[in-house]
């Protein structure tokens, strides 16, 4: 078998990233080029540090680079139990080299190396495909809702005051996301260290906390497509009785930056839940593959939760 002559690199070098980049260019370039793509991998890379994020594939004997991923490692709750995972993103293969099984090798020899060398217990994926590719690997697809809102319409009552985050909040946003989330049986375990990471690599603004009489009593997340004219809710907590008025202080910002739409996925909608249009979506779908099922009691599909906040 030709896969018999291919040899799996657990950590690609800066040459076989650099050569990865340019294969899936034309597929997932939209609109930056080569170059800004590269160095913001590179980044990435950087920022998450060694142990947390690299990207594995496998070579040719020529040593070209023939199918490659992206591999993160971070900790799930799955019935409020902590549980270490693996994220497997950007698998491609060489469009000269399909067909010929090469991206499932990868996928195999990734997950029995995280499930027996790496004590992993849980892996996840966003997938842009037809999710039963996955399946044949043991991954389940949970269903992906995304919502939009037609924003221009004029705001009435009390518009609540935001400022931006800070390092010092970070602790009082994880406080809201454990309030807001924390009855989900399957959901990302968030900490300070990849609150803001995963902010930064899915291209959001600073978190605004919402204010009421001086008080802190929510925060909302955005991104601002300009080409679009999109704003992006990307995850929004408010305590209740506050829910009108932070409401209000999200069609302010929409309406300042011109917004022709505001969306989000499920999750995110409850300021807006008899307003906004639901659909499934059919790119990034959440699937998840549990080395034990042991881990997990019975649940369903409204027991799980992963945010745009969360998405790599």
């Amino acid at each position: 078998m030709e896969n018999d002559s291919l040899k799996y690199i657990r950590r690609l070098d800066v040459e076989h990233i650099k050569q990865a980049m340019s294969q899936s260019h034309v597929l997932w370039g939209e609109g930056a080029s080569l170059e800004e793509r590269t160095s913001f991998l590179l980044k990435k890379l950087g920022l998450f540090g060694p142990d947390i994020f690299y990207m594995s594939g496998m070579i040719s004997p020529s040593g070209e680079l023939v199918s490659s991923m992206k591999r993160y490692y971070f900790d799930l709750l799955v019935d409020q139990k902590k549980v270490k995972a693996i994220g497997l993103g950007a698998i491609f293969t060489d469009p000269n080299k399909r067909g010929k099984g090469h991206g499932a090798e990868l996928i195999k020899r990734v997950l029995e190396e995280a499930n027996q060398k790496e004590s992993c217990q849980a892996a996840f994926l966003y997938s842009d495909i037809n999710p039963a590719f996955y399946q044949q690997f043991g991954f389940e697809a949970f269903p992906a809702q995304r919502w939009s809102l037609d924003p221009r319409q004029s705001t009435s009552g009390q518009i609540l005051e935001t400022r931006e985050a800070q390092s010092t909040d970070l602790d009082q946003l994880l406080d809201w996301y454990e309030l807001g989330w924390g009855a989900k049986k399957i959901r990302p375990c968030r900490n300070r260290e990849t609150w803001s990471l995963f902010r930064e690599i899915n291209h959001l603004e600073p978190d605004r906390i919402l204010i009421n009489n001086y008080m802190p009593v929510g925060y909302f997340t955005y991104g601002w497509n300009a080409v679009q004219k999109t704003l992006i809710l990307a995850e929004c907590f408010v305590l209740k009785g506050n829910e009108q008025w932070a409401f209000n202080s999200v069609l302010k910002l929409s309406q300042y930056y011109q917004a022709e739409k505001i969306v989000g996925w499920g999750g995110s909608e409850s300021l807006f839940s008899n307003l906004v249009r639901i659909e499934f979506r059919s790119n990034s779908v959440p699937m998840l593959k549990l080395f034990s099922e042991k881990i997990l009691k019975k649940t369903n599909e409204n027991d799980f939760y992963f945010g745009i906040a969360d998405h790599f």
